[in-house]
């Protein structure tokens, strides 16, 4: 839903990707996982330029993989090393908490990838 409203309001073409498309987890990651998304696509609705957005969510090997990917300006060293920037802060913490990986990349002018990796627990497989 969140991809949707950004999509309709700013124009941005939107690519997703979700494999298995009937995969559940725990309460806390499914929401830690959505804040991340939201952050993440108004970073791009804000300050990217982009006009493309492709957003992948896997599960891997144990591990829950969300991608998003725009075609904007790229974010810089400086603006990832911003104290200031509390959207990447709290991406940054969200990951910490599940043990996880978060990797943001800037291409100046191709634009910018982010990539969080955390363990997941499967609740179909809990039960």
């Amino acid at each position: 839903m969140a991809g949707r409203r950004i999509s309709e309001t700013n124009r941005h073409s939107c690519k997703i990707t979700i494999d298995p498309k009937d995969v559940t987890f725990d309460r806390d990651r499914n929401t830690a996982i959505y804040r991340i998304f939201q952050e993440t696509l108004t970073n791009v609705a804000r300050h990217a330029q982009a006009t493309e957005v492709d957003v992948s969510l896997r599960q891997r090997d144990g591990q829950l993989e969300l991608n998003v990917r725009d075609n904007g300006r790229g974010i810089t060293e400086k603006e990832l090393a911003n104290p200031k920037s509390f959207g990447l802060i709290g991406i940054r913490e969200r990951v910490k908490i599940f043990s996880g990986i978060n990797i943001i990349k800037g291409v100046p002018g191709k634009g910018t990838t982010v990539t969080v990796r955390m363990p997941i627990r499967d609740i179909k497989e809990n039960r």
